[in-house]
C-alpha cells in the first residue's frame, strides 16, 4: 500500500474518533456510590472510582465505617430489595457504568450470653429474708458474628437465701425470638456463720473450779473437713465460702517442722510445708477471768486456746530504738510487733520506720464485725513494773527498766501479774503440769502459722505475755506447754502463739 495513502487513512479514523466523542479506554471512569440502605441511616456513605477494564477491590465496610445495630453486613448487591450480597465484604469488583451498590443486612443470630462481671453484692446470709441484688452485674451477649453487646433487659431465676452455700443463679436473655441462658454462682452464708453478740457457752470445771465460757467474733480454726468445694475467690474478710454455708480461710502451711505434734491436725492429718490448706472459720472461745476488770464493772476474757502464731513479741532483738527521742528495747510493749498486730496499728522497725502490715489489718479487724468491735472498748493496760511481776511475789525487788507506759487498747495479752492471778483462777507462777489453768492448745490454724505444740493432747504450746523481762531487753515473758509462767524468752521468737484478752460489757 502506498505510504501516503496509508497516513491519510490513519488520520481520518482519529478525526471520526474525535467527531464522535469517542475517548480510549484508558481515558474512561467510573463511579460506584455505596449506600447505606436501611432507614434512618444516610444512604450515601461514599463512593469509589473505577478505570474501565481494571479490577479492584471493593471498600470495606470498615473504610467505610458504618454499622447497623442488630444487623450483621452480609456485603453489597446491586438491587435495594436483594436479600443476598452479589459481591462479600471487600470482593473484587470490574465496573462497566456507574452505579450504585446497596449494602445488605441481616439479622443477627444471638448465640449465648455469660456474665462477665459479678454483682455489687455476692454474700448473702441465711434466714435474713434478702432479695437479689443484681446491681453491678453485666450480662454480655455474643452473636453468631462473634460480636458482643452488654444487655440490661435480662431476668433471672432460681435465687434462694433459705439455706447457706455456693447457690446457682439462672440468668436468660431473649433477642430475635432466641433465648439463651446462664448460669453464674451466688454465695448464702450460714445464719450463725458469724459471732458478733457476746453467747453464753456453758462453764468448763478444771482443777475443781467452775469457769463461765462465752463466744465472741470468729477465726480461723479447725482445718476444713473433706468434700467441702469453695467459691471461686474470697467473698467476706478475705474469707471464702464453703458448700456447707461457712466461711473458710486457705493458709500455705508454715509448721513448725521439729515437732510432729505442732504439725498433726485435730483430724490426724499432717501439715506439710508449703501446701496450702483451707481452715474453717468458728466462734472464738474465751474464759471470763473476772467479772470486774481493774474495777471498770467490765468482764475480763481470755481466749480458750493459742489462735495463732508467727507474729513476734518483737521481729529483732538487735538493740534499742529511738522514738519520738524517746529509748525503745525490743521488749517495749508500748511498741511492740505484737500489739501492733492485736489492735491493727503500725509499728516501727530498727531504722525507725512505721511498718504498716497491720495498718486497719491486725487481730481486732480480722476476728470482730464492725458492730461486734463496737461492743469492745477501749482499756487503759497496766504495763507498770508491778504488773510485770508475778502476784503473789516480786522479782528483782520488784524493778523493772524495761516496763514501758500504760497503753489504751481492745485487744492485749495478760500480764505476768494477771497471768498468775489466784482470784482470775491461776496458780503461782512456777504451778505447772498437766490440767494446770495456763495450759492453751493450738489450733489447727495456729499450727499452719508456725505455732508450737508439745503434745497432741494433754499439754499446749507457748503463748507470749506482754511483761518485759527485767534482766535484758531481748527477753519478754511467756507461759510454756504445762502452763509454767516464769519464762523469758527472745523477743524474735515466731513458734510462741497469740492467746488474746479483751474487757466488755455482757
Amino acid at each position: 500500500m502506498n505510504k501516503k495513502l496509508g497516513i491519510s487513512a490513519l488520520l481520518i479514523f482519529m478525526l471520526i474518533f474525535s467527531f464522535l466523542g469517542c475517548k480510549p479506554e484508558a481515558d474512561i471512569t467510573y463511579t460506584v456510590t455505596f449506600n447505606a440502605n436501611y432507614e434512618g441511616a444516610n444512604p450515601a456513605i461514599g463512593n469509589q472510582t473505577f478505570t474501565a477494564g481494571t479490577t479492584q477491590f471493593l471498600k470495606t465496610a470498615a473504610t467505610l465505617d458504618f454499622s447497623r445495630t442488630g444487623y450483621t453486613f452480609a456485603g453489597w448487591a446491586t438491587s435495594p430489595t436483594a436479600t443476598n450480597a452479589t459481591y462479600p465484604d471487600g470482593a473484587s469488583y470490574t465496573a462497566t457504568s456507574d452505579v450504585t451498590l446497596y449494602a445488605v443486612w441481616r439479622p443477627k443470630a444471638l448465640s449465648s450470653i455469660s456474665v462477665t462481671t459479678a454483682p455489687a453484692k455476692v454474700l448473702y446470709f441465711a434466714g435474713t429474708g434478702e432479695s437479689l441484688n443484681t446491681a453491678g452485674m453485666v450480662v454480655t451477649a455474643t452473636y453468631d458474628d462473634g460480636s458482643t453487646a452488654t444487655v440490661t433487659q435480662f431476668t433471672t431465676s432460681g435465687f434462694d437465701s433459705a439455706s447457706g452455700g455456693i447457690k446457682s443463679l439462672t440468668v436468660s436473655y431473649t433477642e430475635g425470638g432466641v433465648t439463651k441462658t446462664t448460669t453464674t454462682p451466688y454465695c448464702v452464708a450460714a445464719s450463725d456463720a458469724l459471732t458478733q453478740t457476746v453467747v453464753s457457752n456453758g462453764t468448763r470445771t478444771i482443777n475443781g473450779t467452775a469457769y463461765q465460757l462465752v463466744k465472741f467474733g470468729d477465726f480461723p480454726q479447725t482445718i476444713a473437713a473433706s468434700g467441702i468445694t469453695y467459691s471461686a475467690s474470697p467473698v467476706y474478710n478475705g474469707w471464702y465460702l464453703g458448700s456447707d454455708g461457712y466461711f473458710y480461710e486457705a493458709c500455705q502451711a508454715n509448721p513448725y517442722i521439729d515437732n510432729y505434734s505442732s504439725r498433726t491436725c485435730t483430724d490426724g492429718k499432717v501439715l506439710q510445708t508449703g501446701s496450702t490448706y483451707y481452715f474453717k472459720v468458728q466462734p472464738i472461745e474465751w474464759r471470763v477471768l473476772t467479772a470486774d476488770y481493774n474495777s471498770t464493772g467490765r468482764k475480763l476474757i481470755l481466749a480458750e486456746k493459742i489462735l495463732t502464731a508467727d507474729v513476734p513479741y518483737y521481729y529483732s532483738d538487735s538493740g534499742a530504738r529511738s522514738i519520738d527521742g524517746t529509748t525503745v528495747h525490743p521488749n517495749n510493749y508500748k511498741y511492740s510487733q505484737i500489739r501492733a498486730y492485736l489492735n491493727g496499728l503500725n509499728y516501727y522497725d530498727n531504722s525507725n520506720e512505721a511498718v504498716t502490715t497491720y495498718n486497719n489489718k491486725g487481730f481486732l479487724q480480722k476476728a470482730f464485725t464492725a458492730s461486734a468491735r463496737e461492743l469492745i472498748l477501749a482499756t487503759s493496760v497496766d504495763n507498770s513494773a508491778r504488773s510485770t511481776n508475778a502476784d503473789a511475789n516480786l522479782w528483782n525487788s520488784g524493778n523493772n527498766e524495761y516496763a514501758c507506759d500504760n497503753t489504751s487498747d481492745k485487744i492485749f495479752l495478760l500480764s505476768e501479774q494477771e497471768a498468775t492471778r489466784g482470784s482470775y483462777g491461776f496458780g503461782s507462777s512456777s504451778s505447772s503440769g498437766a490440767g494446770n489453768e495456763r495450759i492453751r492448745v493450738t489450733t489447727d490454724y495456729a499450727k499452719a502459722n508456725y505455732a508450737y505444740q508439745y503434745t497432741t493432747s494433754g499439754y499446749g504450746g507457748y503463748w507470749w505475755l506482754r511483761s518485759p523481762g527485767f534482766d535484758s531487753s531481748s527477753d519478754a515473758r511467756s507461759v510454756m506447754h504445762d502452763g509454767y509462767a516464769v519464762c523469758s524468752c527472745y523477743v524474735y521468737y515466731s513458734s510462741f502463739g497469740v492467746c488474746p484478752a479483751l474487757s466488755i460489757s455482757f
